[in-house]
């Protein structure tokens, strides 16, 4: 039990709070439970629904109505996250029926974790693995925080924790398990830190260029990345898309990709889908279309942007400020 006047600070935002208290009154965060609960993170999860078939309102870990069988997503369709110096877009797109993207955005103290998965479309119920790799990559990231592991030995158990939610998400479709991308980015005041598999991105912006943090899991993404020449007949293979690299049941061993950079001034994040990135020609095409709207609004912006592009995939946009400022009450919207 918490003593109540023993001194406190708010584990999101780090202000100083009254004990007596169970909301800070800085950020709005609960006071006496640890940050990696719901309430100091945000995902894109659906929020409960009764069937929109018989009307129940229970559904089993796999989203099947428990009464007649109908099976509805779980993940939101369109939704916006805030928490001030981070943002978050989604949106299912133009082609398609409903999201398989996934994200997640949480606090701790001065510190901002972004983690962005996008359901594999040609494996079964994509979704499955993207929200649970998101939301339990984002709370053992959180945790790991909590107990003083450095951000890279954060991300690490955060991708770790990820890799086996997204591979338990596949027991009921054993045959073509949900499987999904995975990228992760744990901002401080001094450096960001990032983890991914598969093709989903992150970006750095400042100055007004852009640059691609990320290396995609895919041959054609290997051999730009040593800039091997374009005319090189590997780029030309049927499988040079491929995914070499994703999280889910049949998934290759975890060797996450990791990289740590230490930014010489202020600038801004991306991590995103290639809903988003695959409609870049350049690197520097994001770079024009960031301004100077806070995080949630960019990334709603940036979302709608490749709606005006086709919309040809699900869409899944991350903004973070970099250096991060104290956090304000985490809200979440989701449009009409």
């Amino acid at each position: 039990m918490t003593n109540p006047t023993a001194p406190l600070h708010c584990p999101v935002c780090a202000e100083a709070a009254d004990p007596s208290h169970r909301i800070c009154e800085a950020c709005g965060a609960d006071l006496h439970t640890p940050p990696s609960h719901r309430g100091h993170w945000l995902s894109s999860a659906a929020p409960p629904t009764p069937c929109t078939d018989c009307g129940h309102p229970e559904f089993d870990p796999h989203g099947y109505c428990r009464q007649c069988g109908a099976r509805q997503t779980r993940t939101s369709d369109r939704v916006e996250l805030d928490m001030a110096t981070i943002g978050a877009a989604t949106d299912y797109g133009k082609r398609h029926h409903y999201n398989q993207d996934a994200l997640a955005i949480g606090r701790h103290h001065g510190t901002t974790v972004a983690v962005v998965c996008d359901g594999v479309s040609s494996s079964t119920f994509g979704e499955l693995a993207a929200l649970a790799a998101a939301e339990a990559g984002i709370a053992e990231t959180l945790d790991a925080l909590t107990n003083g592991h450095d951000t890279g030995n954060a991300a690490h158990r955060g991708v770790t924790a990820a890799a086996h939610a997204a591979a338990q998400a596949g027991t009921a479709h054993p045959d073509n398990p949900p499987s999904c991308t995975f990228v992760s980015a744990v901002v401080d005041t001094d450096h960001i830190q990032l983890t991914w598999v598969g093709d989903s991105r992150a970006y750095w912006i400042q100055d007004g260029h852009a640059t691609c943090l990320t290396v995609d899991d895919s041959t054609i993404g290997r051999l730009a990345a040593m800039n091997v020449p374009a005319d090189d007949e590997r780029y030309h293979s049927p499988y040079a898309a491929a995914l070499l690299a994703w999280l889910g049941a049949d998934a290759p061993p975890l060797e996450p990709n990791m990289r740590a950079i230490a930014p010489t001034g202020p600038g801004t994040l991306v991590v995103c889908s290639d809903g988003l990135s695959g409609y870049f020609d350049t690197d520097d095409r994001l770079a024009t279309l960031i301004g100077t709207a806070p995080p949630v609004k960019a990334a709603a912006e940036l979302t709608e942007w490749a709606r005006e592009q086709g919309g040809r995939d699900n869409i899944s946009v991350i903004v973070a400020q970099f250096p991060p400022e104290p956090a304000t009450a985490p809200t979440q919207e989701t449009p009409a």
